[in-house]
């Protein structure tokens, strides 16, 4: 299986494809990780110039919750998220 994986930067949320999670709760997972991601990117441009690209990696697990796919129950599952921020600038 492959990794789910969300994209993320400060003009849009694009989530390229994800498995187990629903859109509801994507979009609360994604806007958490925005927050932490301003939070870095204060710390981060003092010591970049603000033109440089930065990119943060994160490896986040979590656990998916039930979701039904073609009418079948598929029981939670443990994923890992790769989570790729865009600069904040």
């Amino acid at each position: 299986m492959d990794q789910p994986i969300i994209k993320i930067s400060v003009r849009n949320v694009q989530v390229d494809f994800i498995y187990g999670m629903m859109k509801a709760e994507v979009l609360i997972f994604v806007l958490n990780v925005i927050k932490i991601a301003q939070l870095a990117n204060k710390i981060l441009k003092t010591a970049l110039h603000a033109q440089q690209i930065i990119l943060i990696y994160k490896r986040i697990k979590i656990s998916a919750y039930k979701y039904t796919l073609n009418s079948t129950i598929v029981n939670k599952t443990n994923l890992i998220l790769l989570i790729k921020i865009a600069p904040f600038v």
